[in-house]
């Protein structure tokens, strides 16, 4: 069975796949399939920034932070990657700021849609017709992209 086959019967269809594609490794820009084909990869990740599968600054800087700390609940610790990119992203967008990470879009829209309603004291938002927000609940219940995503 190939990838896809093996998937369809343990992961569940909620997040629906643009492809059947199975891959083995990414190096560059490049995707390697479990058919042995080579594919340039359009995808990037799906909305993060592509610096190519195993770019050595990157495979370096992850190195270099497994040997001090493979993972530090941002909302259990204080860790200084996690402080010193906080600040320095105040340092470009303004000192009266603030920083929120998530780790994905969805989260990050959950995240907004909480401050947004705090801020305001309003029940309510508004979305775009036809926007994609995420497939988290609060995020899903303002998409309107595809009806199957509410579904």
């Amino acid at each position: 069975m190939n990838l896809w086959e093996r998937a369809k019967k343990v992961l569940p269809p909620a997040a629906a796949r643009s492809t059947r594609l199975g891959v083995v490794k990414g190096q560059g820009s490049y995707l390697y399939g479990e058919d042995g084909q080579k594919y340039l990869d359009f995808a990037s990740g799906v909305a993060v920034c592509n610096v190519g599968h195993n770019h050595p600054e990157v495979v370096r800087a992850i190195h270099e932070q497994l040997d001090k700390l493979v993972h530090g609940g941002h909302n259990v610790v204080y860790y200084e990657p996690y402080i010193a990119l906080a600040e320095e992203i105040v340092s470009i967008t303004g000192k009266d700021t603030m920083v929120y990470f998530s780790n994905s879009g969805a989260e990050a829209n959950e995240g907004a849609l909480k401050l947004a309603k705090y801020v305001t004291g309003r029940p309510a938002v508004l979305a775009f017709s036809g926007a994609f927000h995420g497939r988290t609940l609060g995020a899903v219940s303002i998409t309107t992209s595809n009806a199957s995503f509410r579904k």
